[in-house]
């Protein structure tokens, strides 16, 4: 009786992982442009929150198209058209790293065991699907520590943009 109830239990709880498109199924991307882009993620359930290019990279814009490009000295750049119609252009430093381009728009650890710690780390990996889609996968960490009081958040999510 008592395996059956561990059986149970473990049948009735699980763990999904958001990565839908695997890292090794990207195409390898390099210093060039990466194309135009929907802004807002696709929906794989009516339930799934959708969410923008620009508020991945933390920028104040509704534009329905984005133009992403990677130059050589290894920053991505996010084409847009502001409020009056303008083209604006944001910059982000990062690597190259298998099939996909990291970038770190925070990175921030302190850590004085077992007295103090902190970590505010927001990245992102930014890949091509072999179908021309964009692929980000986004990885936060807000944490901390103060003596034995500790609390935080982290997470791990897959969006997928269509191309235009």
């Amino acid at each position: 009786m008592k395996k059956i109830a561990i059986m149970l239990l473990f049948c009735l709880f699980s763990c999904k992982s958001y990565q839908v498109i695997k890292d090794k199924d990207l195409v390898m991307i390099s210093a060039k442009p990466l194309g135009k882009f929907q802004s807002l993620s696709n929906q794989k359930k009516k339930t799934d929150y959708q969410i923008s290019i620009q508020e991945l990279f933390e920028i104040r814009n509704l534009d329905e198209v984005v133009k992403l490009t990677i130059s050589k000295n290894e920053e991505i750049e996010i084409h847009y058209k502001n409020v009056l119609g303008g083209n604006e252009m944001a910059a982000f430093k990062g690597k190259f790293k298998k099939n996909y381009f990291e970038v770190y728009l925070r990175k921030k650890r302190i850590f004085f065991p077992p007295i103090y710690c902190k970590t505010n780390i927001n990245r992102l990996r930014i890949g091509l699907s072999k179908n021309q889609e964009l692929v980000i996968n986004r990885h936060y960490n807000y944490s901390g520590m103060v003596l034995l009081f500790a609390a935080g958040n982290s997470d791990h999510k897959q969006y997928v943009f269509k191309n235009k």
